[in-house]
């Protein structure tokens, strides 16, 4: 692992409900997912979603959906974070 990773965090669907992200999917129907991983390091947090190519095509519509938690998320204010 690199030095610069202060926390590595494989999210568990059960375990780590707080990570359910919510998207539309191509025919229009909600679903949800979780992203795979969570990275800390001293300045960034990032969200890591993996993929075979096979499930490429719906990567964009939870990317869109990703975006939006994560605005959301930085949007809170100290008291409800």
């Amino acid at each position: 692992m690199d030095s610069k990773v202060l926390k590595f965090i494989k999210f568990l669907e059960f375990k780590h409900d707080f990570a359910t992200i919510t998207y539309f999917r191509e025919d229009g129907l909600i679903a949800s997912y979780y992203p795979d991983f969570m990275i800390e390091t001293q300045t960034n947090i990032y969200l890591v979603e993996t993929k075979s190519d096979k499930d490429l095509k719906d990567i964009n519509l939870k990317q869109k959906s990703t975006l939006d938690f994560v605005k959301r998320i930085n949007n809170l204010s100290s008291e409800n974070s």
